[in-house]
């Protein structure tokens, strides 16, 4: 499999990168990053050890030097401030003299990453996520405050096929207005993959509306330890449809009176709905869309532009 020139922020490759394992169901590979480059091996026993001298030497003298400026005499509290620095650089080296090493690849059809530790012949982790066994993906974020002030932003990446979980990433990131960009890395990663899982469903779009007339749109649940699809939108040329268990709710390129964004979700109004006593009563078609349990939310907004001519 031939390799792309270019890493996942669309610079050159480094010379000298070695690829530990390629995947095989991905599809063509747009870009692809490493951490493993030629003439990195793992350290033997003597340098080992000399880092590990060396770091709890440095902790030593920080644990010292705190010692002499908080002037601690009390036995208790003079082992502590001298032992917690040697604990930590003790876990630093320990993570440091590992030889590890990481490969990632995004594809026409899917994503992978792989890591190893000790030698690149120990795979220790190995994520290879093919769309052909994809049907749904959800995405979704929840600000955290504390206060009122900003935390952070819980999000999550769950790939489904047919209700079966096949890839979940649940992390967080620290961009007030949800626009973390290229970092964090994982984010970004995932961002990269859901481009392209949209492109492979935006090249099906034409044979779909050809044969069916209409796309469909679901609505992901968890439910009895579950996830299940339910019908939810039908959208085509012009028209998009509400599917309920009593009724069926149409909206007409023409009929859509309002669309804004509020908690989360797509409000529709068609023209038909009115406010009535002062706006505490509604009268007619109102819809919503939780666009957490939307699955393909992207290739939706796509959708709805191009059949509709609204751009969300």
């Amino acid at each position: 499999m031939r390799l792309p020139e270019i890493d996942h922020y669309g610079n050159e490759i480094p010379e000298g990168s070695i690829f530990f394992k390629t995947p095989e169901t991905i599809g063509d590979i747009v870009s692809a990053s490493t951490s493993y480059f030629e003439g990195q091996r793992p350290l033997n026993p003597k340098e080992q050890s000399v880092k590990y001298i060396k770091n709890i030497g440095v902790s030593i003298g920080i644990g010292l030097v705190i010692i002499l400026i908080g002037r601690v005499t009390n036995p208790i509290w003079f082992s502590i401030w001298l032992g917690i620095p040697i604990i930590i650089a003790i876990l630093i080296s320990n993570s440091s003299t590992k030889f590890k090493g990481v490969c990632n690849y995004i594809g026409t059809n899917g994503f992978a990453e792989y890591s190893f530790l000790n030698s690149p012949e120990n795979i220790i982790s190995s994520n290879e996520i093919s769309f052909d066994n994809v049907t749904d993906l959800l995405k979704g974020s929840t600000v955290r405050k504390r206060n009122f002030n900003y935390e952070g932003t819980d999000y999550f990446f769950l790939w489904l096929n047919n209700g079966r979980e096949v890839f979940n990433l649940e992390s967080t990131h620290r961009n007030k207005n949800n626009e973390p960009d290229k970092y964090p890395f994982e984010y970004y990663f995932m961002a990269l993959a859901v481009d392209q899982w949209t492109k492979r469903l935006v090249s099906q779009l034409p044979k779909k509306l050809q044969e069916e007339g209409f796309l469909e749109f679901d609505l992901i649940a968890y439910q009895d330890s579950k996830w299940i699809n339910v019908k939810y939108i039908r959208m085509g040329i012009g028209f998009i449809e509400f599917v309920f268990s009593t009724k069926t709710v149409r909206y007409n390129h023409d009929e859509i009176k309002k669309m804004y964004f509020q908690n989360g979700s797509l409000f529709m109004e068609h023209k038909n709905y009115e406010k009535k006593l002062f706006g505490f009563i509604g009268k007619g078609d109102k819809n919503e869309i939780p666009l957490t349990n939307l699955s393909n939310q992207a290739y939706f907004f796509h959708a709805f532009e191009k059949l509709m001519g609204y751009s969300l």
